[in-house]
């Protein structure tokens, strides 16, 4: 009984405002005011206990108390209506990707043109050491290949050329004619002074003339002296002439003091050495005339006096 009546109060309560005045029957479930009569033990009203009266009107299912089993009441239960799960909407049909438009073809870029080539040599600055390349000595510009170092100057291989002919001097030994670098071949040929030939090859010059190396020789005994010591005697036209070593003559000795005199005073038929030739009294030098007497010179007639 107190599980019936609990869940009617239950019902009741949220129905209902008060339990007092209203009844539920549990059989025709209606709801009874207080003036109607109700069996305690069933909770049923009076018309469901006699019989009389019109069967109640059915009610939805919901409000149907479950049959209880054999062993005892039934609990009530809510029937609930069985989930569904919404079908998926179907999915619009995507529209086809379209395909890329093709690229306009651009215009190639136009570039500038490059400069062409410059004849001067433009000047490069070794960065390791600072070097700038040196200028040609003959056409001013910038040696930047092979250069050649000749005559004091720096030129280009095509620039050192023949003072003559205008060629380029390709030669180790080159002549030079008027202080300029010139083709052996276009030298202009000297005379010798002894055979009054052409030189062709090496030239030799000495005693202010030119000879070919065979033509200067003793002028006494004709041994070779080109590249060895020689002496410079006068002929009989006061040329000066070379002599070797052994044909020169030896010179005199001094009058004074006896040693050889290479260069000296000749006075009084004898040789002397500058030094050597003073007064024979006063021994000053004598460097102007002199008094002689017995091959001895006297500066003034005092010494000479008193030399007596």
């Amino acid at each position: 009984h107190c599980k019936h009546f609990l869940s009617v109060y239950f019902f009741s309560a949220s129905k209902l405002s008060s339990m007092s005045s209203y009844r539920k029957c549990l059989q025709c479930k209606e709801v009874k005011d207080k003036d109607t009569h109700f069996t305690i033990e069933a909770w049923k009203c009076d018309v469901c206990l006699g019989g009389g009266g019109a069967a109640p009107a059915s009610t939805p299912a919901r409000d149907a108390a479950p049959a209880a089993p054999a062993s005892g009441p039934a609990k009530p239960t809510q029937v609930s209506a069985p989930a569904t799960t919404p079908a998926p909407a179907p999915k619009a049909p995507t529209a086809p990707t379209p395909a890329p438009a093709p690229k306009a073809p651009t215009a190639p870029t136009p570039t500038a043109p490059k400069p062409a080539p410059s004849s001067e040599p433009t000047t490069t600055v070794a960065a390791s050491g600072g070097f700038v390349p040196p200028n040609c000595t003959k056409c001013g510009g910038q040696i930047l290949g092979p250069a050649l170092d000749a005559m004091g100057g720096k030129f280009h291989p095509e620039c050192f050329t023949c003072c003559i002919c205008g060629l380029p001097i390709t030669e180790v030994d080159f002549a030079i004619v008027e202080g300029k670098q010139a083709h052996e071949a276009c030298r202009p040929k000297p005379e010798c002074v002894k055979c009054k030939q052409p030189i062709a090859g090496m030239i030799l010059t000495a005693l202010n003339a030119k000879w070919h190396e065979t033509c200067f020789v003793c002028i006494k005994c004709e041994k070779p002296l080109a590249h060895q010591k020689f002496f410079i005697e006068e002929d009989d036209s006061g040329n000066e002439v070379p002599l070797c070593e052994k044909c020169t003559p030896k010179p005199e000795p001094c009058f004074s003091c006896g040693q050889p005199v290479d260069r000296g005073i000749v006075a009084l038929d004898a040789t002397w050495h500058p030094a050597c030739f003073v007064c024979g009294h006063c021994k000053s030098a004598l460097d102007g005339p002199f008094f002689p007497k017995d091959k001895i010179p006297y500066c003034s007639k005092e010494c000479y006096l008193a030399a007596m």
